[in-house]
């Protein structure tokens, strides 16, 4: 048990099973945000240089809440979407940027069926593939999305705009 703690701690989530058949999960509690910092980013990003800035276009109560909250997720599609973009050279960011984002401390929000199926099924309002995503994981998940995109804040979500 010791050792499946240990795992835990780092940040694993365990599936125990029983002949076969999953049982229970152990994952981690949210504990104390452990973040590099305001600014870890500052210049790595090219999609929206500002998130992780002081600058003034991301308001302070926005940049707070990235800090302090215990729930920020990051989804797949988000870290899909930069590596995609890397590739067609529409970013020029660093090789591993996708990984520094990976490890800035927020938790993951993984894209499951339930996150595929809503964003099919998403009005039009949205052509982009991964921002309908990231608004039917905001929806699925009870989560507010932080979008300064008019087009996301169209739908029925919960959006801290900027």
């Amino acid at each position: 048990m010791s050792r499946i703690i240990e795992r835990v701690e780092q940040g694993e989530e365990i599936v125990i099973s029983r002949a076969g058949h999953p049982v229970a999960q152990v994952v981690p509690l949210p504990g104390r945000v452990r973040r590099h910092g305001r600014r870890s980013l500052r210049g790595q990003l090219e999609l929206a240089p500002d998130w992780d800035s002081d600058d003034a276009e991301l308001p302070d109560e926005i940049k707070d809440r990235l800090d302090r909250e215990q729930d920020v997720r990051v989804s797949a599609a988000t870290i899909w979407e930069i590596a995609l973009k890397q590739a067609l050279g529409k970013i020029t960011a660093p090789a591993a940027l996708p990984e520094r984002v990976r490890d800035c401390g927020f938790r993951e929000l993984p894209v499951d069926f339930t996150h595929t199926m809503a964003a099919g099924r998403l009005p039009p309002i949205h052509r982009d593939p991964f921002d309908r995503m990231l608004v039917a994981q905001a929806r699925c998940e009870g989560l507010t999305l932080v979008t300064r995109d008019s087009r996301c804040q169209q739908y029925e979500v919960a959006v801290l705009p900027f």
